[in-house]
């Protein structure tokens, strides 16, 4: 399919510019072939009326004359050129046929006493001699030449053109094949090896999908043991929580036991220290009353047992 494309572009391109090549050549050619036989026609008028002011001069004498001779000859002469076709003398004043001359099929110059009808550059003019009109001479120019001259300058035309174009088309797939259809060649087999590895990298992909999709699966599976677990532990959080909450209140009753346990152990300080100042006083009459101090050790031993049972408490 890319050999088949390579060849139809270039087949297009090929085609448009011999296309657009053929249509200037032609409309050059056109251009050519109107302005030559322009020109061709302008020099045939120049020819024929130069011819018939010749022709005049030269009638004048022997018209004059009258010499059919030198009047024939005269005639004749002017045929040598090939473009004339015909030559007529006429009387002054009945415009009378009084010599023709003409060419046959073969070209070949017959009299003539009929009228000459057809496509022709015609010129008359009139033939006077020392004031007095002595005729009139009609000239007719044939085209004939002129056509074959142009179709000539067609056809040649028409070569060149046939030959520029089979140079063009030449060139062109010369030129294509080396900037264009070789490089596209490169890009082609590029674009093919680019593809092969494609193909490669894409079957390593298609299995990496394969295995990704696996993993995927069994990483699903694990995502659900692991929601179910944590199903699990957000229960015994919450199971936790409730615990902590219950410790917490029992810390609170704890904090406010040992609050009143100090608040009893300041008073049991103060009072113990109540008790020492009152054993120094005491100490100094203890031995006078042995009694008293045998009732205040008696308070202390309780006043200890007391203070055991809060530090337990």
């Amino acid at each position: 399919m890319t050999k088949r494309a390579k060849l139809s572009v270039q087949k297009k391109m090929i085609i448009m510019v011999v296309i657009i090549n053929t249509s200037l050549l032609t409309l050059f050619g056109v251009y050519q072939y109107m302005r030559n036989r322009s020109e061709i026609t302008h020099s045939l008028h120049e020819l024929c009326q130069i011819t018939i002011d010749r022709l005049e001069a030269h009638l004048r004498t022997p018209m004059y004359n009258f010499n059919d001779k030198v009047i024939e000859d005269t005639i004749n002469f002017e045929f040598k050129e090939k473009h004339i076709y015909a030559v007529l003398l006429r009387e002054p004043d009945t415009k009378k046929i009084q010599l023709g001359k003409v060419r046959d099929v073969d070209w070949k110059i017959v009299n003539t006493k009929s009228e000459i009808k057809g496509d022709f550059i015609k010129k008359s003019k009139p033939v006077i001699e020392e004031g007095e009109k002595l005729g009139f001479v009609e000239i007719y120019l044939t085209h004939k030449f002129m056509h074959e001259k142009l179709k000539r300058e067609i056809i040649s035309l028409i070569t060149i053109i046939a030959f520029l174009d089979i140079f063009l088309i030449i060139t062109l797939v010369t030129g294509m094949k080396t900037s264009l259809v070789n490089p596209i060649k490169r890009i082609v087999e590029g674009l093919n090896e680019g593809a092969a590895q494609m193909i490669f990298a894409s079957n390593q992909l298609h299995s990496s999908s394969q295995q990704l999709a696996e993993g995927a699966s069994e990483q699903a599976a694990s995502l659900e043991q692991t929601s179910s677990s944590l199903e699990v532990m957000a229960s015994i959080t919450k199971q936790n929580a409730d615990n902590a909450n219950q410790v917490n209140s029992l810390v609170n009753e704890a904090n406010r036991s040992v609050a009143e346990a100090n608040k009893s152990m300041n008073q049991l300080t103060n009072s113990m220290q109540m008790i020492s100042n009152a054993s120094e006083k005491t100490s100094r009459i203890i031995k006078t009353i042995d009694e008293i101090a045998f009732q205040t050790n008696l308070l202390a031993l309780n006043a200890a047992v007391e203070a055991a049972r809060a530090g337990e408490a």
